[in-house]
């Protein structure tokens, strides 16, 4: 039996971190960079580093880390954390921390990092964004775009003294029900 030099273990941890990225970019994560910290740290190997658009994409993007990297003899050290803007994947040698957009842009953790080289893994995925920092509003999970720049405040200035009782329709279009009904208080009265 061969035994594993620390080339082949690197060489796997990097294989790792490229699987962690594609993972992410699989559930839709942001500005992915894999930064290699072999000549600048002994207590890890790579960083992957990644932003989502909510919580919930946050942690979908964790499990399935988890998932495909498990496949690969990865394991996570480390219990997802629940409601968190970074939460932070231990494997050992390689780390992945998924930011919320914010959280990313307040910690910039690769410019912490900035002698770190990169890692390419964008020849892994058919449709891979291009290198370099990403425009969050590129990333807009709404539909309708414009939408979200209509301006609404006139309607907002509608007062509710002007609004004539009489012309808003009744749910039932049916004279008969609403003559039943004047009876029936009628009659309780009565």
């Amino acid at each position: 039996m061969k035994k594993k030099t620390n080339k082949d273990i690197e060489e796997k941890n990097r294989e790792l971190a490229i699987q962690a990225a594609v993972a992410i970019h699989e559930q839709r994560g942001e500005d992915i960079i894999i930064l290699d910290l072999r000549k600048l740290v002994d207590y890890a190997d790579f960083f992957v580093i990644a932003s989502a658009s909510s919580l919930s994409r946050i942690r979908g993007i964790a499990r399935n880390v988890e998932r495909v990297l498990a496949k690969s003899g990865g394991k996570r050290l480390n219990q997802p954390a629940r409601e968190t803007i970074w939460v932070l994947a231990d494997f050992g040698d390689v780390l992945v921390h998924l930011f919320d957009r914010e959280a990313r842009e307040f910690y910039r953790l690769e410019d912490l990092w900035s002698d770190a080289p990169t890692v390419e893994w964008r020849d892994r995925v058919k449709d891979a964004p291009p290198p370099g920092p990403v425009e969050y509003d590129d990333y807009d999970d709404e539909e309708d775009d414009d939408f979200d720049n209509e301006d609404y405040s006139d309607d907002l200035d509608a007062d509710v003294d002007d609004i004539d009782a009489d012309s808003i329709p009744d749910d039932d279009d049916s004279d008969e029900s609403d003559e039943s009904d004047d009876d029936a208080e009628t009659s309780g009265n009565g």
